[in-house]
């Protein structure tokens, strides 16, 4: 691992202990991540996460995200729709995260939740 990657990967972890409140609020973080300049509703999101099961998870991590600033909200025709923030530095996290690859991403929550066994 070169010294740009344990960076990156120390940012992240940053990034996710500051913001992380939950797995859900990480499922998000990089699902934003992945399509920083769309906005979409809780439905589109819960979707996209396929996250039916855990609609309320869902909805209480995305008013924690947006409490700390990396969510934020846009009336559009009457629907509340969710954006990831301007913000270039928490951008780029979330860009970051969501190109983590399954071994790394395997990886960093074996470091995050040592407790857990993985």
């Amino acid at each position: 691992m070169t010294l740009t990657d344990i960076r990156v990967v120390e940012g992240i972890q940053q990034f996710i202990h500051d913001y992380g409140d939950d797995h859900c609020c990480i499922e998000i973080l990089r699902f934003f991540g992945g399509y920083q300049d769309t906005r979409f509703s809780q439905l589109a999101i819960v979707h996209g996460l396929d996250a039916a099961n855990r609609r309320l998870y869902v909805e209480r991590a995305l008013m924690h995200l947006i409490d700390s600033g990396v969510i934020g909200t846009a009336a559009e025709n009457g629907a509340c729709l969710y954006y990831l923030t301007d913000n270039s530095t928490l951008r780029r996290l979330a860009a970051d995260l969501a190109r983590l690859d399954w071994r790394q991403w395997q990886s960093l929550v074996r470091e995050l939740y040592p407790v857990l066994g993985y």
